[in-house]
Parts: structure tokens; C-alpha cells; sequence
């Protein structure tokens, strides 16, 4: 995503094993930048969603509610599930790993006190996609402040020693892009892969100047750039990650130029030295020295082991701002701990044909190729409400009117406040799928799918005009 780009647009080229991929793409001044964006594409501008040189596509719904008034519209169709796919993604979180599962991380080392000095620092982390992520509270320095705050407590003036990740979980860094993945996802903040080591929803902000110049503006990124700016009058920056064998960037190369300062926010993935960097630069901020090489120091031998934790907030504390927020790197990762969304909902779902040419494919949604028929999806939500972990999952649903991607939407004295549901919205389409708060205080759950080439704005116009009949007549 470029910003402060008035004419013209920044050409994103890929170099990967199947060749060189170039996408144009425009962009126009911004007024009020919603970093929500960056991790999720239901926040992306409406005029980027929908469009494409495919064949025109009729607008085509697939509904199911009961209630007062029922309605049912090629339910049996599969449809593309979009981000209300999380909702399955969430569910079998709950039942596989449990609310109050955390991503373990923690910091260790061992303390001279004589010398007042920490030998042997370490980070043990488990892929955790909250990490630095402000939408859970955090910034890049909020965990290794927590280290350096207890460190200051232990009276240490000196660190000393190579910093090492240990890796909780090593296989995070096979995860590689699904078959079907879209080049012009490549360089989407929102797309950006899980690893090893996850900070800021593995996104970061680079500077370009007229002068030639580019730097990472977020701070401590390792993540090299290749720079072969030029001056130019006009704007023609080109943007080539060149990814490793599972996708993932390895360096950036610059080409091209820019008229004006700019900033564009891109994916990052090799984050070990993002992270070593970052509690380096915070512990010699807190007056604290830090020794790479121990060949200085001596320790003793009778050393105190330290250990500090830094785990995550609980899995339903993590499930609101994923849900009500829409953030995909969340869903992948979770999708990677807990993938069993087959088994989900046959533990729901007596019969077997209700889920028998269901297709899921990720965490997030993102990909096409999650399908599910409208009266499948009705019934997991009728199912959900009999589950011990469904207040857990309700609660992170967006409100109309009132949280995360339904803010905006539905603010009327019928509807605030009483549509608790999920939104999804990939290329051609636009879906709204959760519950209908009744003045009984009972949940109505409802599924509106569709797909068209209306752009989102347009095609939300019309969900929302659904919700609103249905919930008169209900």
C-alpha cells in the first residue's frame, strides 16, 4: 500500500520460481490512512475490491435464514466463504486447543550477580501473530521492554553473549503460499505469510525518496533492500521481492523512482534479526551494555538461571480482534495449530452430507477455494450455539454499528447493537453471515452469500438491505 501518491502508480514485480510478475498498480492521495488495512482486506478501498477483466458476473445470492419469515436461496450452492471462513477457523481453535491456550514464548539467560551481568540470552518463541501487533495492544517494543524492565530489576548492568531464537516450532517455517495464490497478494501486508518469528503481523513500512534514497521507517527490520532508485520527474517505482523456495522474501530490489517522499508498507519474513536487533537497541536505551562476545567477561560458576515469560493473552481474549478486525495472519497461524475444521464440524453436524463437498483450504478466508453451501454454513451456526465455547466465539464477532468491520455499517436504531456476524469480502464477493439478536434476547442465526462484479461497497449495500427486511419480518 503507497502513500502520499498523487499521479501515476508503483509497478510490483515478483521474481519466484515461476518467473517474473509485474502488476501496475494506482493509487490516489490519502486522506486518512486506517492501518486496519494493512492486516485485512475487508478494510481495503471498496474501489480495489471486485474489479477485474473477467467476464462479467450476474449477481447471484445464496441465502438461508428461518425465523418469522424464512428465506432460501440456492442454499445447497457452494459458495466462495471469504472471511467468514475465520468463523470455522475460531470454532475449531475452541474445541482443539482450548480459551485459555497461549502462544509460549519466553526469555532466558543466566545471571552473575557479582558481575551483575546475564550470560547466554535467549528467545524461545512459538510463531506468535501477536507479537508486536497493534491491534492486540502491542508495539515492536512491548515485550522486549518486559524483558529489560525485570533485567533492571535483577540490578544487571551488562548482557552478554550471541543472542539465540529458539524455535518452538520449527515446522512454521515450511509453511508456504497455497496453490492459487494470487501474485498481487505477494506484496499485501494482509498476505503476509506465518513464520517463526511474527512481529507487527510481519509488516513494515519503507521510505523512498527522490533522492534516491530508502530506508525501513520501522525500526530494527533486517529484511535487505537492494537499491537501483534513479532521479526522476515521474513517478515509476518498481518493487521485486525475490522470494525463497516457499515463497517467502528474501530481499527486495528497488528500481525505478519517485517524484515525492513516499512510503509503501510491505511484507517481511526473515524476522531472527528483527527481533535480536530490536531488544539490543532496548537494552542499551534502559543504560544497559551489551557484549556479542563473551571473551570480555568471566562468569562465575555459580549462576542463576532467569527465566521470563512472554506469552500471548489467552485464545479468547485473541479471538476478538481477529474476528471483529478480520486479521488473516491470525487465522493462518491458528489454522496451523489447530486444522481439523473437517472435524469441527462433524462434531456438529450429524449428517455427513452436510459437510461431505465442503472445501477448506486456509485460516483466513483468502482463498477462493473456501466453499460452502449456505444451508451447511446455517446449520455450524445453529450447531455453534450448543457448543461450551460459543460465548467465547460470539464475543469476538463485529456489531453492526458499533466493532470492527460492521462499525460503519447497519447504524440504524433496528440493527445497532443486534447483528452480530461475520463479514467476507474477496474478489466478487461479498458476504455477512452470524446472528440476529431478537427482542427476546434469543440468537437468530442467518447467511447471506453472494457473488457478482458489483464492487463491495455496492454489493454491502444490498446485504445490509437483506439484514434489514429480515429483521422486520423477524
Amino acid at each position: 500500500m503507497l502513500q502520499e501518491l498523487s499521479k501515476g502508480g508503483v509497478v510490483l514485480s515478483t521474481i519466484c520460481r515461476f518467473g517474473l510478475v509485474s502488476l501496475l498498480l494506482m493509487s490516489t492521495p490519502v486522506s486518512a490512512f486506517d492501518n486496519r488495512s494493512l492486516w485485512s482486506n475487508e478494510f481495503q478501498s471498496s474501489d480495489s475490491q471486485n474489479r477485474s477483466t473477467e467476464d462479467y458476473i450476474p449477481l447471484t445470492w445464496g441465502i438461508d435464514f428461518s425465523g418469522s419469515a424464512p428465506r432460501s436461496e440456492n442454499d445447497e450452492r457452494l459458495f466462495s466463504l471469504a472471511s467468514v471462513k475465520k468463523m470455522v477457523t475460531a470454532a475449531t481453535a475452541l474445541r482443539e486447543l482450548g480459551s485459555d491456550f497461549k502462544f509460549n514464548n519466553e526469555f532466558t539467560g543466566e545471571l552473575d550477580e557479582a558481575q551483575a551481568a546475564i550470560y547466554s540470552p535467549s528467545f524461545s518463541v512459538s510463531g506468535d501473530p501477536t507479537w508486536g501487533h497493534e491491534a492486540y495492544g502491542e508495539t515492536l517494543r512491548t515485550r522486549v521492554s518486559k524483558v529489560v524492565q525485570e533485567l533492571k530489576k535483577l540490578k544487571v548492568k551488562r548482557v552478554v553473549g550471541e543472542i539465540k531464537i529458539n524455535l518452538l516450532k520449527p515446522a512454521i517455517g515450511q509453511f508456504s503460499r497455497p496453490k492459487g495464490w494470487k501474485p498481487s497478494w505477494l506484496l499485501e501486508c494482509y498476505a503476509s505469510l506465518p513464520t517463526t518469528v511474527m512481529l507487527n503481523g510481519n509488516c513494515a513500512q519503507l521510505a523512498v525518496y527522490p533522492d534516491k534514497r530508502a530506508f525501513w521507517i520501522t525500526e530494527g527490520v533486517s529484511t535487505p533492500i537492494e537499491n537501483n532508485l534513479v532521479v526522476t520527474a515521474e513517478d515509476s517505482l518498481s518493487i521485486v521481492p525475490v522470494l525463497d523456495s516457499l515463497g517467502k522474501v528474501s530481499k527486495y530490489i528497488l528500481k525505478g523512482g519517485m517524484s515525492r517522499p513516499s512510503s509503501v508498507y510491505l511484507p517481511v519474513h526473515s524476522n531472527e534479526e528483527w527481533l535480536k536487533a530490536l531488544f539490543i537497541k532496548e537494552v542499551r536505551t534502559a543504560g544497559i551494555a551489551y557484549y556479542a562476545k563473551p571473551s570480555k567477561w568471566i562468569h562465575h560458576s555459580n549462576l542463576t538461571p532467569v527465566f521470563i515469560d512472554l506469552a500471548s493473552k489467552n485464545l479468547k481474549e485473541m479471538l476478538i480482534p481477529f474476528l471483529q478486525d478480520s486479521i488473516n495472519i491470525v487465522g493462518e497461524r491458528l489454522h496451523i495449530e489447530a486444522p481439523s475444521d473437517l472435524l469441527t464440524l462433524a462434531s456438529m453436524l450429524p449428517d455427513s452430507s452436510d459437510y461431505e463437498n465442503v472445501k477448506l483450504v486456509d485460516g483466513s478466508g483468502l482463498m477462493a477455494a473456501n466453499q460452502m453451501s449456505p444451508k451447511t454454513f446455517y446449520r455450524f451456526l445453529a450447531a455453534l450455539q450448543n457448543q461450551p465455547y460459543f460465548q467465547d466465539l460470539y464475543a469476538g464477532l463485529p456489531v453492526a454499528g458499533v466493532s470492527g468491520t460492521l462499525r460503519n455499517r447497519m447504524n440504524t436504531d433496528m440493527l445497532r447493537n443486534r447483528i452480530h456476524a461475520k463479514t467476507g469480502t474477496i474478489d466478487h464477493v461479498v458476504n455477512l453471515a452470524g446472528y440476529w439478536l431478537k427482542q427476546d434476547q434469543t440468537l437468530e442465526p442467518f447467511v447471506i452469500f453472494s457473488e457478482s462484479s458489483l464492487s463491495s461497497s455496492d454489493a454491502r449495500k444490498l446485504v445490509d438491505g437483506i439484514v434489514d427486511d429480515f429483521a422486520r419480518k423477524n
